[in-house]
């Protein structure tokens, strides 16, 4: 792949983006020019573009050339304007197509512009129903959830809660098709479809239509219900349907932050030195951490799934099982 234009500033950022979350809080992060960055930069277009991050956009800094004592890598040091620089990038449509990333609905994730029930449907109005709420209105008795959608909720609130019921509806159908399950021997859509991470609350309908637009309605396994998503900012992982979240287990998110580029697994292989080296663990030999973080994190999402065999470890190698990806 050649990077052009734009593109260059855009495969950085991410990478900075994704090398920070295995990166430990207020340390330089280490870009190395092949490893990590795919010989894409002339060390001039390198050097350039860090400096335009820097001093127009307040992004990132470069403190360091690859050196002998820097394992040969750049240094680069995360500025108060990151955040803020990825969040304009996300509402740029050609960035999200050149990332892969899809695009978020308004107020996506935000606490402060969710419905608050108690409130007016003019108070209410231009916020988003979370899923929970969701869920907890559509268990109401029906004469108590008319009365919100007559006093507190807009049309469009009432739109998001039909919306939810066909697309958890359709989730459940495309899951029955493609392991075989009868209406009998499924369980319900709150078991079978979902691993509720603690901050559920935040997940909108948004979410759910993301995933059913990648499925197909039909009786063959779909490849997308199987092949793993990780969402790095939230550390959920998307998998066989099920939302599966990764904050509580040990080693977890360090172990899918080097093992997917961006939200996608990774093709190649990565060295267990690799992954050690990535988390700052002080000794490289110490390779059963990681081998255990792949028997862990494996026997985490058969809990979840009927699959314990995501990862795998050959050679002093972690990789995906070509099986699911």
């Amino acid at each position: 792949m050649t990077l052009r234009g734009k593109e260059k500033i855009w495969y950085l950022v991410n990478r900075l983006a994704e090398e920070r979350e295995i990166t430990l809080k207020g340390s330089l992060i280490g870009l190395h020019p092949t490893q990590d960055l795919n010989k894409h930069y002339s060390l001039s277009d390198f050097v350039d573009l860090m400096a335009k991050l820097e001093t127009e956009e307040n992004v990132a800094k470069l403190t360091s050339l690859p050196v002998d004592q820097t394992n040969m890598k750049y240094q680069v040091e995360i500025l108060p304007g990151f955040d803020e620089y990825i969040k304009r990038l996300e509402s740029d449509p050609e960035y999200l197509k050149f990332s892969g990333k899809p695009p978020q609905p308004k107020g996506y994730f935000n606490p402060d512009n969710k419905v608050d029930l108690n409130k007016s449907k003019l108070e209410n109005q231009g916020k988003y129903l979370t899923g929970r709420q969701v869920q907890d209105i559509l268990s109401m008795p029906e004469q108590e959830r008319m009365k919100l959608l007559e006093e507190n909720l807009t049309a469009d609130h009432a739109k998001d809660l039909a919306e939810y019921n066909i697309t958890a509806t359709k989730l459940l159908e495309n899951f029955r098709k493609s392991y075989g399950l009868s209406q009998q021997n499924s369980r319900t859509l709150s078991d079978i479809s979902f691993a509720l991470p603690p901050n559920y609350e935040a997940q909108q309908v948004g979410l759910l239509k993301e995933i059913l637009a990648t499925q197909q309605e039909d009786n063959r396994p779909d490849p997308t219900l199987t092949s793993p998503v990780y969402y790095r900012d939230k550390k959920i992982l998307v998998f066989c349907n099920r939302m599966i979240d990764l904050t509580r287990g040990k080693d977890h998110a360090l172990l899918c932050g080097v093992m997917f580029n961006g939200e996608k697994p990774r093709k190649s292989p990565i060295g267990l030195g690799d992954c050690l080296e990535k988390w700052l663990e002080p000794d490289h030999k110490n390779t059963k951490r990681v081998r255990n973080a792949v028997t862990n994190l494996n026997n985490y999402i058969a809990k979840f799934t009927t699959i314990s065999d995501l990862l795998c470890v050959k050679n002093n190698e972690v990789y995906f099982n070509p099986l699911y990806v």
